[in-house]
């Protein structure tokens, strides 16, 4: 979580030093709900999404654009287990 802040700040910072730019993060559908499997998980990709948002209030006014891209379930070994859905190859 520190060293993605990190990198996502720096970006932030340099683009409003430059007055304009676009900061695109990569969070997951996995920040919105706990689950006990992964919890660590759950809780560092909510962390991202809510950075993301207050980055785009943070941005509101001027010419920087701020997109979250939110994936979700992707047929890995991680992403077992009953009841998934929209498991995507």
């Amino acid at each position: 979580v520190i060293g993605w802040a990190n990198a996502v700040a720096s970006i932030y910072n340099l683009f409003e030093r430059q007055k304009s730019g676009h900061l695109v993060t990569i969070t997951s559908v996995g920040g919105l709900q706990p689950t006990p499997i992964a919890p660590s998980y759950s809780a560092s990709k909510a962390f991202q999404i809510n950075y993301t948002k207050s980055l785009q209030c943070k941005a509101k006014g001027t010419d920087i654009i701020v997109t979250e891209i939110r994936p979700g379930l992707v047929d890995t070994r991680m992403a077992k287990g009953n009841g998934l859905f929209w498991v995507m190859p």
